[in-house]
């Protein structure tokens, strides 16, 4: 990986979600229509940022626990990935009371999952450093064994 790119992943990791933004909508708290369009979306954003805060200390934990093994496009990929697939749906649902959310049950869903993923890309890796590649191949072979799939968010 060229050293730009490894920069560029690790700042995109750092700040992502960058749409923390919607929060700014007080124009369009003054209306009824918009006061709930606002809590609604504060509700997501907060929903997401905690659900990815926990997938950044599941990553971190790990590569303390295994001298970083991570290239900082596995971590950007694995965390939007997981946050666009799997937290966003969930959430979304649950703001719009059609999906019965337990966070507590799932943060143990996303914790298992990305340990699980990150230990078979470090016993599989083929260069020194996990990449966004060996992750990609983890979760296709992985399949099957991650918890996520019990939400049956796609076939």
């Amino acid at each position: 990986m060229k050293e730009k790119f490894h920069i560029a992943y690790d700042q995109l990791y750092d700040m992502y979600p960058e749409d923390s933004l919607t929060l700014r909508f007080g124009e369009y708290s003054k209306s009824r229509l918009g006061s709930i369009l606002v809590r609604e979306m504060r509700e997501f954003v907060y929903g997401q940022e905690y659900f990815m805060q926990t997938i950044k200390n599941t990553i971190t934990l790990f590569e303390l626990e295994n001298k970083h093994p991570l290239r900082p496009d596995a971590k950007y990929f694995l965390l939007t990935s997981f946050n666009q697939m799997i937290i966003k749906p969930l959430v979304y649902l649950s703001i719009e009371k059609k999906f019965e959310l337990n966070e507590s049950d799932f943060k143990q869903v996303i914790e298992k999952d990305i340990t699980t993923i990150l230990t078979y890309c470090n016993r599989n890796k083929k260069e020194n450093l996990i990449s966004g590649h060996d992750v990609l191949k983890s979760v296709d072979n992985l399949w099957g064994e991650l918890v996520s799939t019990k939400y049956e968010l796609w076939g």
